[in-house]
């Protein structure tokens, strides 16, 4: 549910997107998805790419999230366009999105 919300906030900002985690197999939007990329989306814009890696909690208050190894490498390769969506108290989040 926070992968599609991403999704569509990224989508709003004028991007393609390709949703490539392992959760965009588990939902049938993506075959090819799994967690090796180190990112859960790519966002294509004016011939340039964004690395995207969705992070969540339920919590009301903090910031702390994990990031897997290949996580932290993916974001030290795209340092210049990697970007963590972080999302917190997503129970709130319409699960119809």
């Amino acid at each position: 549910m926070q992968k599609k919300y991403s999704i569509g906030c990224v989508e709003k900002q004028g991007y393609e997107t390709e949703w490539v985690s392992a959760y965009a197999r588990d939902e049938g939007v993506n075959p090819k998805g799994g967690d090796g990329y180190g990112y859960d989306i790519i966002a294509r814009k004016d011939g340039k790419v964004r690395y995207v890696e969705v992070k969540s909690t339920t919590a009301t208050t903090g910031i702390e999230f994990t990031m897997t190894r290949n996580e932290f490498e993916q974001c030290r390769r795209h340092k210049n366009n990697y970007d963590i969506a972080y999302f917190f108290s997503t129970k709130n989040i319409d699960n119809n999105m």
